[in-house]
């Protein structure tokens, strides 16, 4: 965002929509692999790739979270 060089964005701005397209993408590549067949195979079978996509974009974003939370608010570690 060039309206925001050089100062700090919340941590929401990244989280949501990445959680929001790796919610999208799991479903659709699993959609993709239940019409796989032996005419198809070439058009779908990418599409399957969509639901790793969408595991490694969560599994990103989680260990984006859990490197920008803050400090716990009972026990003070972060």
């Amino acid at each position: 965002m060039w309206w925001k060089a050089g100062k700090r964005v919340h941590p929401a701005t990244a989280i949501v929509p990445a959680t929001l397209v790796a919610l999208v993408l799991v479903p659709g590549g699993l959609m993709n692999a239940r019409h796989i067949d032996a005419r198809m195979w070439a058009t779908n079978g990418p599409g399957v790739l969509w639901a790793v996509w969408g595991l490694a974009l969560g599994a990103a974003t989680f260990a984006y979270w859990l490197r920008r939370r803050g400090q716990c608010s009972r026990c003070g570690r972060h």
